[in-house]
């Protein structure tokens, strides 16, 4: 892949910088001590980092029209590549919305599915409270 087709992440471990001002630096050089912090860091809270170049990277991504280049991740990597059941919805539950997903999980917990949301509250977090009530593996995407 030529660097003109990837995907680039923008870090700072430093608070003060914006986006702006790191995809204005053409080429920049990598402190080692902030890299080795990252590092420790990412250790620390147990992150794995994929980046579309590893064989673990989930095929799937690689089929979205903007995929991720890196994608970190915390927890069993191996339920990307499960049958997925994704959820999106309001913020605010409605009563309507609350019966919808109590049928719908009561039906999803005879399949062997794992739900995917944003964690966001009103529907995907009942979502994730659901899978847990159910014992359906979960994914939360920030």
């Amino acid at each position: 892949m030529d660097l003109a087709q990837k995907k680039f992440l923008y870090y700072s471990l430093d608070p003060n910088v914006t986006v702006g001002q790191l995809k204005s630096l053409e080429h920049c050089e990598i402190d080692p001590q902030k890299e080795q912090q990252l590092l420790k860091r990412m250790e620390t809270h147990q992150v794995s980092a994929l980046s579309q170049e590893m064989e673990c990277y989930p095929v799937r991504f690689l089929q979205m029209p903007s995929a991720p280049y890196v994608i970190y991740a915390v927890g069993d990597l191996s339920l990307l590549s499960r049958t997925i059941l994704g959820i999106v919805g309001p913020r605010m539950m409605s009563p309507y919305a609350d019966s919808v997903m109590e049928a719908l999980f009561d039906s999803a917990k005879s399949y062997d599915v794992v739900t995917v949301s944003g964690l966001a509250r009103g529907v995907d977090q009942k979502c994730h409270q659901l899978s847990l009530q159910y014992a359906l593996p979960t994914i939360a995407v920030l």
